[in-house]
């Protein structure tokens, strides 16, 4: 990286880590990568899901509509705090017009200048046809290629990719996440990932350049998972029969969520290659 990328990382986009207070720790690890950046990247403490009353989550949650996507289950308060937590990232954008931000994870990992070429590449070669990059996708996806950044591809997604452990946004797509985020149907990784719903174009890079440290206990992990059993009943054939229907409906609602996701992939990719 030469002087003059640094400078223009450094006036074009600001970065935030979503840490906890009480893992000050993660934080220190975090930025002993984040230091090597040349742009600033500041701390934003996230929401603790552990200190959200049982009347918050009631009220924030969409209690009905999560149960449609998740085969009749409930998020657990790491899911709930970690979606909160992306959503304070997506309000200081919006409350403050800043017109670039990388959003991360506290345990994420990359390499500094790596990310710092990809995210100079990005601004000045995409910035008009991309409003959400991820760094650290997982899952397959069905990547339809759309463009090169250094050697690695630009893609749009034809199946769901998830996990927001690292990704650049722009203020357009900031306040439209803010706008829709309450109240919450979705864990943030497919809540972030529908931009088709706001005619917001989501990418990513192959091979991915960052990733989150599996060593490390993940705060969504350590409050029990993503999701629990909310209901049980006292029959198990009800039981086994509730939530095995709501397992088929949630498939069908996913597999319907990703016709519209590779419908709007195949738009981006005709016009963005039509473009390039």
């Amino acid at each position: 990286m030469s002087w003059n990328d640094d400078e223009f990382l450094r006036s074009h986009l600001v970065g935030v880590v979503l840490n906890l207070r009480r893992s000050p720790k993660r934080y220190e690890s975090f930025m002993r990568l984040a230091c090597e950046l040349p742009f600033e990247v500041n701390r934003l403490e996230a929401k603790d899901g552990k200190d959200l009353s049982e009347d918050f989550k009631d009220l924030f949650v969409d209690e009905r509509g999560y149960g449609w996507h998740y085969g009749g289950k409930f998020p657990s308060s790491g899911t709930i705090g970690c979606y909160l937590s992306h959503r304070l990232a997506w309000e200081k954008m919006v409350q403050h017009a800043i017109p670039w931000m990388v959003v991360f994870e506290d345990d994420i990992t990359f390499c500094p200048k790596l990310l710092s070429k990809v995210l100079c590449e990005l601004l000045i070669q995409y910035k008009d046809h991309v409003d959400i990059c991820s760094f650290s996708l997982r899952g397959k996806g069905m990547p339809l290629k759309v463009g090169k950044v250094l050697t690695h591809r630009l893609c749009v997604y034809g199946r769901d990719v998830y996990c927001a452990g690292a990704y650049l946004l722009n203020l357009k797509s900031a306040k439209q996440l803010f706008k829709y985020s309450f109240p919450m149907q979705f864990q943030i990784d497919d809540y972030y990932t529908q931009t088709w719903r706001w005619n917001l174009v989501f990418t990513g890079l192959e091979p991915r350049v960052a990733c989150h440290d599996d060593h490390v206990l993940s705060d969504i992990k350590e409050r029990g998972g993503r999701q629990f059993r909310k209901i049980f009943y006292s029959s198990k054939i009800i039981h086994n029969l509730v939530y095995g229907s709501s397992v088929c409906v949630s498939i069908l609602l996913r597999e319907y969520l990703n016709m519209r996701r590779l419908m709007a992939a195949l738009r981006k990719y005709i016009s963005i290659r039509f473009l390039f």
